[in-house]
């Protein structure tokens, strides 16, 4: 269904700044994202800003999930777009998404300190040793499952091996594995119709 015609007080113009802030406020004060912050955007955007009524939001909302990426950097977007052309498109995204970006980088600089600090180093080298485990376990797992012949425990030693060689790609590991499956595959066929 196309979304319905803009209203009038959604074609009022709009700063760029208005836009920013308006997105800015809705990113910095909702969690979860996504649905979740369709109620902060209709009192922002519709109640608000008057940019846009409670059923053009729905149909931008709609619009939103049927492209890639979040919906709401998607609609905050389409609602810059629509408010203020390709500036106010890059406008309403950058205030979408600077909330998160900034609380990001505070986590990141506050973790970057706490590291340096003995004990939180200490435990950091638990974590990693423990994380190390868990991987080690799936993988097991997963072979156990998938290797169900001699060849294909050949092949996952031969993958771990060669993983384990500086300098050598995961992908002609990956890609090498595929073909000698292929080969194997074709062989046996061979084998069968003589």
């Amino acid at each position: 269904m196309p979304p319905s015609p803009p209203s009038e007080a959604a074609l009022r113009p709009t700063s760029l700044g208005a836009l920013f802030c308006a997105f800015a406020r809705v990113g910095l004060f909702t969690f979860g994202g996504g649905y979740a912050m369709l109620p902060m955007l209709e009192r922002e955007i519709v109640e608000r800003r008057q940019w846009a009524t409670p059923l053009e939001l729905n149909d931008i909302f709609a619009m939103a999930q049927t492209i890639p990426g979040a919906i709401a950097i998607n609609a905050a977007t389409f609602i810059g777009k629509r408010q203020a052309g390709i500036p106010g498109a890059i406008a309403a995204t950058a205030g979408m998404i600077a909330p998160s970006v900034i609380v990001i980088l505070a986590l990141a600089m506050l973790l970057e300190h706490a590291v340096r600090a003995p004990a939180v180093a200490r435990g950091m080298q638990g974590i990693r040793g423990a994380v190390a485990g868990l991987i080690a376990a799936v993988a097991w797992t997963s072979a156990r499952r998938a290797c169900r012949s001699a060849t294909a425990w050949v092949l996952a030693g031969t993958a771990a091996a060669l993983a384990l060689i500086p300098g050598v790609s995961v992908v002609w590991i990956i890609l090498g594995a595929g073909a000698a499956g292929a080969l194997r595959y074709f062989y046996r066929r061979r084998q069968a119709g003589t």
